[in-house]
């Protein structure tokens, strides 16, 4: 186990704590002006770090993929951004067999629930352990928006309209 890395001055904090946050040399979607100063205390308000979840498929081949990081500030909705990048799925992920299928409804599912919730891994990369947890800690759950529910009740009628047709098909086909 290494030891801890030396405190910093006063100073070097703040200097720090005025960065823009950036992840691979690029400013993290949603956090555009922000400093991770204002970060932390936007987390404190119920902001987080967002992946989302999306396929494709070509019939014999399909593709789960993530979209890039993303923050939800605060004060806004996940839902229409769970919306946006559930979208490619709805059209494109059914089509392979059977994983277009278990893909899709995986992604879907996992966008309706607000996307997978990063937040713990980045703020521990951009601060530290010991500072995320602290702000984690004291952080507040959020509740699901109105939109999420939308793609919740979309998640479980596709499967059931599914089932509808494919019985249905078979009686006919049975008479």
């Amino acid at each position: 186990m290494s030891a801890a890395p030396p405190l910093l001055p006063q100073q070097s904090v703040e200097d720090y704590l005025n960065r823009p946050v950036l992840s691979g040399g690029k400013v993290v979607n949603g956090t555009q002006g922000m400093t991770i100063g204002q970060l932390e205390d936007d987390i404190l308000q119920g902001g987080k770090f967002i992946l989302f979840a999306w396929n494709f498929s070509m019939v014999i081949v399909s593709f789960r993929r993530s979209s890039p990081l993303t923050y939800v500030r605060s004060g806004d909705w996940s839902g229409p951004k769970a919306l946006l990048w559930s979208a490619p799925s709805f059209v494109l992920g059914w089509w392979g067999f059977p994983w277009g299928v278990i893909f899709t409804i995986s992604s879907l599912w996992q966008n309706s629930m607000g996307g997978k919730d990063v937040t713990a891994v980045v703020l521990r990369a951009l601060v530290g352990p010991q500072r995320a947890e602290g702000i984690l800690a004291r952080a507040p759950k959020r509740s699901a928006d109105p939109v999420l529910w939308l793609l919740r009740l979309a998640c479980l009628a596709i499967p059931t309209a599914i089932v509808w047709l494919l019985v249905s098909a078979a009686e006919s086909h049975r008479q």
